[in-house]
C-alpha cells in the first residue's frame, strides 16, 4: 500500500556534483574492504584513475569557493593568474601520479616476470622515484628472496639426515656379518 515513489534526495543539495559522489564513496569503502587482494593492472589504473578523478572536483570545488570569496571578475590579470598558478599546481599533481603509476607498472610488470605474487606490500618496497632505480630494486629484492631460500634448502639439507634403514631397499634392514656374530654371542 506504499504508493510513495523512491527519491533521491542528493538532487536537492545545493550543488549538482554532490548527485555523483555517493558512488564514489561505495567505491572508496570497497577498496578499504579489499585491501589484502592481489591487484592486477587494470584495477591499480582504475583505482588511480578514480582518485586523480576525484582531487580534480575537490580541486576545482575549492578554486570555486575561493573566486566566490575573493570576488575576482573572469577576464581580469588577477583572475588570469590563479587561473596558471592553479593549472600550473594541478598540472604537477597529476604529472607525479602518472609517473607513480607508470612505476607501479613498471614494478608489477619486472616483479611478475621474476614469479612474484604482486601486491601493495611489495609494490611499496620497490617502487622508487625514477625508473632505473625501481628496476634497480626489483633486482635486490628478487637477489634478496633467491639468496634467503637457498640457504633455507641448504639448512633443510644439514637438518634432515638420513635414519638407519631408511634407505631405499623398501624398508628391509641390513645386518652385516659382525653384528650377526656379535647378536649370536649375545644369546649363546
Amino acid at each position: 500500500m506504499n504508493n510513495f515513489l523512491p527519491m533521491d534526495l542528493q538532487l536537492f543539495a545545493e550543488s549538482t556534483e554532490g548527485a555523483a559522489e555517493p558512488e564514489v564513496a561505495k567505491a572508496e569503502t570497497t577498496e578499504d574492504v579489499i585491501e589484502g587482494k592481489t591487484f592486477t593492472q587494470d584495477d591499480v589504473n582504475g583505482i588511480v584513475k578514480g582518485r586523480v578523478e576525484r582531487a580534480t572536483r575537490d580541486l576545482e570545488r575549492q578554486v570555486n569557493d575561493l573566486k566566490a570569496k575573493l570576488g575576482i571578475q573572469e577576464g581580469s590579470e588577477e583572475f588570469k593568474e590563479n587561473i596558471l598558478q592553479e593549472s600550473d599546481s594541478e598540472l604537477e599533481t597529476l604529472r607525479q601520479e602518472n609517473l607513480q603509476l607508470k612505476l607501479t607498472n613498471v614494478a608489477t610488470k619486472a616483479l611478475e616476470e621474476k614469479g612474484f605474487d604482486v601486491d601493495e606490500k611489495i609494490l611499496g618496497i620497490v617502487v622508487r622515484e625514477d625508473e632505473e632505480s625501481t628496476k634497480e630494486a626489483v633486482k635486490t629484492m628478487n637477489s634478496l628472496v633467491e639468496s634467503l631460500v637457498n640457504k633455507k634448502i641448504k639448512e633443510s639439507a644439514r637438518e634432515s639426515t638420513p635414519k638407519a634403514g631408511s634407505g631405499t631397499s623398501g624398508g628391509a634392514r641390513k645386518f652385516s656379518m659382525s653384528d650377526f656374530a656379535s647378536k649370536q654371542r649375545i644369546a649363546k
